[in-house]
């Protein structure tokens, strides 16, 4: 069976393409990826049997399409890439676990737990915790973690991972966070809710990375330079 894919997509300018089950000799053909439809084709592999290869020269992020022709003919299959950024992005993977199981009259709360997972470029412990006393000193539990937040890009520089330190503030970062909630409604809610914040984490990390020059300033010690003064406000003394 023909067939060909992307076995690693490379950085910044090329594309690993697998060619299997080759009838005879193949032609590659690729193509600029556009909404408008009018790309042209063009020949990148000639004459080339069933194995790996490397597609290079292409522009860093842009998709391209690929198709294949060998001696059975015109594969009906597309196949779409783009070479991945060579500049950091940032990602992370949200793992959610929770109560399934309900028994009318017996089950008061639901459990969730989301994990942070897989992070690229970023922490996983997104998570901020705050260390508070309890308002009644309780000897076998002298202190209680609570949520408090999806961090921001500041919490992530500012506070540390696993424990609080022992000045006040007591904020610190865990990859996970546990809730109770009363209904499967309210869960599914609380989850959505925490996954559109780690999403607006994501991209303000992304923003403040992708940063453009605003302003120039020119900055000099002593005198400076020099400037002449205008001809309407000068004078000549006699």
């Amino acid at each position: 069976m023909r067939k060909f894919n992307i076995i690693d997509p490379g950085l910044g300018d090329r594309l690993w393409l697998q060619l299997s089950g080759v009838t005879g000799l193949a032609e590659v053909y690729m193509a600029v990826d556009n909404l408008a439809g009018d790309c042209t084709w063009v020949k990148v592999l000639d004459g080339v049997d069933s194995g790996n290869y490397v597609i290079d020269n292409l522009l860093e992020g842009v998709w391209y399409a690929f198709t294949m022709v060998d001696d059975s003919g015109l594969a009906d299959l597309m196949l779409k890439a783009r070479p991945l950024s060579t500049r950091p992005y940032y990602s992370v993977d949200l793992l959610r676990e929770g109560s399934t199981t309900h028994v009318e009259g017996r089950t008061i709360a639901y459990r969730l737990r989301v994990s942070a997972i897989n992070p690229v470029n970023m922490p996983a412990a997104i998570f901020l915790y705050e260390r508070q006393p309890f308002t009644t000193y309780r000897e076998d539990e002298p202190y209680r973690d609570v949520f408090v937040a999806v961090c921001s890009p500041g919490d992530l520089e500012e506070y540390p991972e696993g424990a609080p330190p022992d000045t006040e503030p007591k904020f610190y970062r865990l990859d996970q966070v546990d809730l109770d909630f009363r209904s499967i409604i309210a869960v599914d809610e609380a989850f959505q809710a925490l996954n559109n914040d780690v999403k607006e984490l994501v991209y303000a990390l992304q923003a403040l990375r992708d940063l453009e020059r605003a302003e120039l300033c020119h900055v000099w010690a002593g005198c400076g330079p020099y400037e002449y003064p205008s001809s309407s406000s000068s004078s000549l003394s006699q």
